[in-house]
Order: structure tokens, then C-alpha cells, then sequence
């Protein structure tokens, strides 16, 4: 036996007897399965595992490069996940600067941080947890179709839309409901709530591509009623394009 699997298993030992867990969540990669399932078969064998407790493996996939193969640097050793990120934000600062070359350093930086962290969290939650990705910078930066910069870039629309307009957005205002655009919009949030139900009382929630679907249309319809959104505008009607 392992130094790894008798680890884990002093490990599961001490979160059910010591610490009373009754629902033990293991997020470790697809490949480390076996391990698990033998894990949890001599846990339950030598009874340190029995009701209420529960354990489950909740793998997730790898991300691959565009040759399809596990992401590896150029020295061929894995990447670190402050690395991505950082090239992330780079690419995105760099994109950012690109588009708008009278941007301040400080804000070409800001906006940077923000679409590429976002990037990447975006397309590590639009796919399936168990199912593998690869990493396109390309794709992942586009301004269109599935990914956060869309999303992003429609959120900041809305925004200028209603600061333009000079209406402030109460919680407590009535939304009010003027356009066909505003109405679609409407419809669409109301179609949320059967998706949060969806993903209550599951594990999807840790990453699940539901959330993200159903937040590229949102996004659409939020634009669309924006769109018909002109001053002078009530607070209700702006509490209708507000992206939720």
C-alpha cells in the first residue's frame, strides 16, 4: 500500500470519527479514480465508513494544448496555475491596448486583470467538469460567442447604456415592463429560477456548463432591452435591463 493511499485513508478515518463529516467531497482529476474507488472500498471494509457518511469522487478533466496533448511549458514540466493566469491577463492587457490605444496604463491593466482571470474561469465552467478542454487563447479572448468577454463586454454596455440615462437603480423600484425587448428579457430571467432548481441539492454545481448556457442568452436579451432603454428612462424600466 502506498504512502498516498494510507494518507488518504488516516485522512478519511479522521474527518468521520474525529470531526463527525457525513458528506466527504473529493475534487481530484479523473485519473486518480481507481485510487479513489480503493480508497473508499477498504474505508468501508474496516467500518470507518458507513451511514450517515458518504463520500464522493468528483473528478474533472485536463486542459489540453492545441496539439491536443496535456498543457506542458516549454521546458515540458505541467503549468502552474498562477502561470496561466498570468499569461492570461497579459494577453487580455495587451488585447485591451490594442483596441483602445489612448487607455492609461493603470486602466489597460485593470480591464486586463478582469477579462483574462475571467477567460479562464468562463472556459473552465462552460465544458463538462469530466470531459477535457483545450486551451485556445484566441477563442477563449474573442469578444463573440460563448465566452466571458462577450458576457463581460455586454455588462459594460448596459452599464454605459444607464449611466448615460442618469437613472439609478433601486432594489425597491416595480419593474416595469414597456418594450417586446424588455418583455423577452423578462421571460428569460423567469426561465432562471428552474435552472438553479435544477442544480440544488446536486454536485453539479461545483462546475457545471448549465449555469454558463443559460447565461449567454441572458446576456443577449439584457443587450437588446438595453438597446430600447433611451433617457428619458424611469427606475422601473432600468430595473428591467439590469443584467441580474
Amino acid at each position: 500500500m502506498s504512502t498516498e493511499t494510507t494518507t488518504d485513508l488516516a485522512a478519511l478515518r479522521q474527518r468521520v470519527g474525529e470531526l463527525g463529516a457525513t458528506r466527504l467531497l473529493y475534487v481530484v482529476g479523473l485519473p486518480q479514480r481507481q485510487h479513489f474507488a480503493m480508497v473508499f472500498a477498504v474505508a468501508e471494509a474496516a467500518g470507518w465508513l458507513c451511514p450517515p457518511a458518504r463520500v464522493e469522487h468528483l473528478g474533472f478533466g485536463s486542459i489540453l494544448g492545441t496539439d491536443r496533448r496535456m498543457l506542458r511549458s516549454r521546458a515540458g514540466e505541467s503549468v502552474k496555475l498562477v502561470g496561466l493566469l498570468e499569461e492570461a491577463v497579459a494577453r487580455a492587457t495587451d488585447l485591451a491596448r490594442s483596441r483602445n490605444p489612448d487607455l492609461d496604463v493603470g486602466t489597460a491593466d485593470e480591464i486586463g486583470r478582469a477579462v483574462g482571470i475571467g477567460a479562464i474561469k468562463y472556459a473552465d465552467l462552460s465544458v463538462d467538469r469530466t470531459k477535457d478542454y483545450v486551451l485556445d487563447w484566441e477563442r477563449m479572448l474573442a469578444l463573440d460567442g460563448n465566452t466571458a468577454p462577450c458576457l463581460q463586454y455586454a455588462y459594460a454596455r448596459i452599464r454605459s447604456v444607464l449611466r448615460r440615462a442618469g437613472t439609478a437603480v433601486r432594489p425597491e423600484a416595480p419593474i416595469v415592463v414597456a418594450q417586446p425587448a424588455e418583455r423577452a428579457l423578462a421571460v428569460e430571467l423567469l426561465g432562471s429560477a428552474g435552472v438553479v432548481g435544477e442544480l440544488e441539492g446536486s454536485l453539479e454545481f461545483i462546475s457545471s456548463p448549465v449555469t454558463c448556457t443559460d447565461s449567454r442568452p441572458r446576456s443577449t436579451r439584457s443587450t437588446s432591452a438595453a438597446r430600447c432603454c433611451v433617457p428619458p428612462m424611469s427606475c422601473g424600466r432600468a430595473a428591467c435591463c439590469w443584467p441580474s
